[in-house]
C-alpha cells in the first residue's frame, strides 16, 4: 500500500496526506501534505476543532441511556453549544490503524489524534427545564459514558472520553 499501486482500484497511500485531511482545521491547512509544511503550520498557531454536534449527541446519548432524561428529542431542545466547531487545544500527532474494510481485507488508516487536548465549550441552556449544575453533569457523563471521535467509549473504545473541569 506505501509502493507503487498494483491496479488502479488502489491509490498509493500518503500517510501525511491522510493524516493531515483527517483534521478539522479551523484554519487554512497546508497546502503541501509534508511533515514540513505541518510542522511549519503547527509553529505559526495552527487551530483545530471537532464538531459541536459530537459533545451534545454525547451529553444526550449519555443522559438517556442513564434513564437521566425520557428522551433524546426533548433533552435536545434543553440546551446548545454555540458553534458548528469546538476548538480542540492541543496538538495531534500521527496514528496508524489497521481497519478491516467491507469485503473484509485489512486496510491501513492514518488520523490525527489528540493525546492531551482541552476543549472550551459555550453553552446555552433553557433554566426552566434544566439548571446548569444538571448540565455540566449531563456533560461530564457524557465525556465519561460516550466520548467523542473515533474508537470511543460509545462504540466500545477507549479514546474520546473527557471531563469537565474548572
Amino acid at each position: 500500500m506505501m509502493q507503487k499501486a498494483k491496479s488502479k482500484k488502489r491509490d498509493v497511500k500518503n500517510p501525511v496526506e491522510d493524516f493531515i485531511e483527517s483534521l478539522y482545521w479551523l484554519e487554512e491547512k497546508p497546502e503541501e501534505y509534508t511533515e514540513e509544511a505541518f510542522a511549519k503550520a503547527i509553529q505559526n498557531g495552527a487551530r483545530f476543532g471537532f464538531p459541536a454536534k459530537a459533545f451534545k449527541a454525547a451529553a444526550v446519548s449519555a443522559g438517556y441511556r442513564a434513564g437521566l432524561m425520557k428522551d433524546k428529542v426533548s433533552t435536545n431542545g434543553m440546551f446548545h453549544i454555540q458553534g458548528d466547531f469546538v476548538e480542540i487545544i492541543g496538538t495531534p500527532v500521527i496514528r496508524e490503524d489497521i481497519v478491516r474494510v467491507a469485503n473484509g481485507a485489512p486496510d491501513i488508516r492514518y488520523r490525527g489524534m489528540f493525546t492531551e487536548w482541552e476543549a472550551i465549550l459555550e453553552l446555552t441552556y433553557d433554566a426552566n427545564v434544566i439548571s446548569a449544575e444538571q448540565l455540566v453533569n449531563l456533560v461530564n457523563y457524557g465525556g465519561y459514558a460516550c466520548g467523542i471521535g473515533e474508537n470511543r467509549t460509545e462504540k466500545g473504545g477507549d479514546w474520546g472520553r473527557y471531563h469537565v473541569s474548572d
